[in-house]
């Protein structure tokens, strides 16, 4: 019971000493000694107390500011990382679309004004484009 009061106490005290702060540039945790302003990297007296002397002292709320809006940047840049990966996929699959139009009129034109076979049915799809683009008529459909 004595240990458990003593505990207690050292708990007390280490958090109305110290204040747990953010430090943005690494992305960790230090605990300033508002008495004596000397910093520490480790929780104070976690050698007594354990890892739950880290969890007993409060986050600084400038420090809490400051790991909300980093955590909101790290939401954002995976959003965005998302984004530009869904950016490519669709402009890789337009470019494929596109290339493949543009391939059907390259060989359309090339087909334009040469001669075919006398029946229609030995014609390829693209003599018929090509046969459809000769007319005048029908360039404002192809």
């Amino acid at each position: 019971l004595r240990t458990k009061i003593a505990f207690k106490k050292i708990r007390e005290m280490v958090k109305g000493i110290y204040k747990k702060e953010y430090d943005p540039s690494t992305g960790d945790f230090y605990y300033l000694n508002t008495r004596t302003g000397e910093t520490l990297w480790d929780p104070p007296a976690a050698h007594l107390l354990g890892e739950e002397a880290s969890t007993d002292i409060e986050l600084d709320e400038d420090s809490n500011l400051l790991l909300q809006r980093d955590k909101e940047l790290d939401r954002l840049r995976q959003a965005l990382s998302q984004r530009d990966a869904e950016i490519e996929r669709v402009k890789h699959a337009r470019y494929e679309e596109l290339e493949e139009e543009e391939r059907g009129k390259r060989l359309v034109t090339a087909l334009r004004g040469q001669k075919r076979s006398r029946d229609m049915d030995e014609w390829s799809t693209e003599h018929v484009c090509a046969w459809f683009m000769e007319m005048p008529q029908m360039e404002q459909y192809c």
